[in-house]
């Protein structure tokens, strides 16, 4: 892994474990900016951002029981029939 896509990956790392639901859209794109390298591109910040979207709605949906059991899913993935 290269120096820079090391430094990509801390810092998602660092940003998943502060998602925080409460924050504003403007606070998490401040943290976002604070987290990347300086020589992070469009590309990055854009993907971290999708990233962290993507958290937030699946902690949402946790929240709100919107889950398959790992079995259940494999199941759908499947194709095989719920017994």
């Amino acid at each position: 892994m290269g120096e820079l896509a090391s430094r990509l990956y801390c810092s998602f790392f660092n940003l998943v474990m502060e998602v925080d639901v409460m924050q504003t859209i403007k606070q998490i794109v401040h943290d976002i900016a604070d987290h990347l390298p300086e020589q992070a591109t469009w590309d990055d910040v854009m993907y971290t951002l999708y990233v962290r979207q993507k958290i937030e709605e699946g902690l949402k949906d946790v929240e709100e029981g919107r889950t398959l059991s790992h079995e259940d899913a494999m199941r759908q993935l499947l194709g095989e029939k719920r017994g």
